[in-house]
């Protein structure tokens, strides 16, 4: 989580896993019996799965293809808004 404060305008605040999806989603995915989406984890064999049990028990993929990377940029590089 990240948050840029202003003088001038409300803050910017990203909240955002930097992971393909939240820990929790496999999870909850897990729970209700439904799979995950293509390419956002790998089982314990490094092989791409669908299956929230097999990805809890490997990794999740960093990111996504999704905006994640413009929330990051925005804050990395600074936000404009009140500094002065």
């Amino acid at each position: 989580m990240a948050g840029l404060p202003s003088t001038d305008a409300d803050p910017v605040v990203l909240d955002m896993a930097t992971s393909a999806m939240a820990w929790y989603g496999l999870v909850e995915a897990e729970t209700a019996g439904r799979s995950i989406p293509d390419n956002v984890a790998l089982d314990a064999e490094g092989q791409p799965t669908t299956n929230p049990s097999a990805a809890l028990k490997g990794v999740l993929r960093p990111f996504d293809r999704g905006p994640k990377s413009s929330g990051l940029s925005f804050v990395v590089e600074g936000w404009g808004g009140g500094s002065k």
